[in-house]
């Protein structure tokens, strides 16, 4: 009988093959494995100092500096424009139509007539008014006279007072002899010295009376004075030798009094106008020295102004040339400018960097073999380039300058190249 599970499941002898069995090299084995160890223990040692810092950074990308010990200047510095130190506008002091006499660009010499006023109005009332100046005038001269005929009436009749008052004097001699005589009676001797007081009375009253002043002259009438000035104000002339800059009105246009015709820019004459953080406001003053860098020359300047109030952070500043400016200045040419705040001869310092903002100036940090290590400091004065160390560093400290970005918790960075 034949076996019923055989013929379901067949073997797998018909599919099975002989293999010959490899020897294995004990040594090649060994030796792998020794080299693997090696190659994890290396680079484990490599790896340590990774695991024992927070974190770590490549070298060449960051930037460093040394503490140093020598003068600190501080000082603060920006870009300036350049502005004439002189720039007035010349206004229309009345009404009128504006004629110019010059385009905007051109060179002029002091008091070179630069523009016209036009006022028929003025003009009108100035004739009118010269025209009363004439008649004051010839009654001016009329009133001369009159008064030169009144001195000489003052003075005969006071030279003829001075005779009758001599001759006064002679007749009481005269009556004083006969009476001494009695050739004459009393009433006549009194009566001669009558004479001589009513001839003294009359003399002083002729002299008072030539001491009094002469008639008043009216003068010229201020009126026309003023028209005639005002007149020659009509014609607006150049200040100084300079340049048009700018003809405010157009040729012809009626202005109204007080309004700007044109601008008269002095270029032989610039200073520079910038603006400085308030927070150096308080530490700016008139006459602090300065330093204008030009196409890498140097040039000596010195506060001239400081503006008395603060927009948008901000606080104007006028600086001018000390010892003489650079040719070939253009206005509103941009020109890098330094004032010095303040010096101090031997302080310790350090390049301005990235420690400033995202270590709020407390702490930096310090560059020890292949780490950087955060450290402490106390920071004085603020510099344009750099900044004062008081305490927490020495000199010849390595310090990085750039940013970065860890967790205030991290107080150690790994270096590698």
């Amino acid at each position: 009988m034949p076996d019923a599970s055989r013929d379901a499941f067949g073997d797998t002898s018909a599919q099975d093959r002989a293999v010959t069995p490899v020897a294995r090299n004990s040594k090649l084995f060994w030796g792998g494995v020794a080299l693997l160890i090696s190659v994890v223990v290396l680079l484990g040692l490599k790896l340590l100092p990774w695991l024992s810092a927070d974190t770590s950074l490549r070298l060449s990308a960051l930037r460093f500096d040394r503490v140093i010990q020598s003068p600190f200047v501080v000082d603060v510095s920006g870009y300036a424009n350049i502005v004439a130190a002189r720039a007035p506008t010349l206004y229309a002091e009345l009404a009128g139509t504006v004629v110019y006499s010059v385009e905007a660009g051109r060179a002029v010499q002091q008091g070179e007539p630069l523009a016209q006023i036009e006022n028929p109005e003025l003009l009108s009332r100035l004739q009118q008014e010269q025209s009363n100046q004439a008649s004051l005038e010839a009654e001016t001269a009329r009133q001369r006279i009159s008064n030169a005929r009144i001195v000489l009436e003052r003075e005969r009749a006071r030279d003829e007072a001075q005779i009758n008052a001599t001759a006064a004097l002679r007749e009481q001699e005269r009556a004083r002899r006969g009476f001494e005589k009695q050739a004459i009676s009393d009433v006549e001797f009194r009566r001669s010295e009558d004479a001589v007081a009513a001839a003294n009375l009359r003399l002083t009253a002729a002299t008072k009376d030539l001491a009094l002043p002469e008639v008043p002259l009216r003068g010229l009438l201020q009126v026309v004075r003023e028209l005639l000035r005002q007149q020659s104000a009509l014609t607006l002339r150049a200040p100084f030798a300079g340049v048009i800059g700018s003809r405010l009105v157009a040729d012809r246009a009626s202005v109204a009094a007080n309004t700007g015709v044109l601008t008269v820019v002095d270029l032989k004459a610039f200073e520079l106008d910038f603006s400085v953080s308030e927070l150096y406001a308080r530490r700016l003053q008139p006459g602090q020295h300065a330093e204008v860098s030009r196409e890498g020359e140097k040039y000596s300047a010195e506060v001239k102004a400081i503006s008395p109030e603060i927009i948008a952070g901000q606080v104007a500043v006028r600086v001018r040339f000390s010892e003489g400016e650079p040719e070939g200045l253009k206005q509103n040419q941009r020109l890098l400018v330094r004032v010095e705040l303040s010096r101090k001869d031997n302080a310790k310092s350090l390049a301005r960097g990235a420690y400033l903002d995202t270590l709020g100036g407390r702490s930096v940090w310090l560059q020890q073999g292949d780490k950087l290590l955060k450290r402490d400091i106390q920071l004085g004065e603020l510099g344009a380039e750099r900044v004062e160390i008081l305490s927490g560093l020495e000199v010849g400290d390595r310090v990085c300058l750039s940013e970065i970005k860890v967790s205030e918790q991290v107080k150690e960075v790994y270096l590698h190249r």
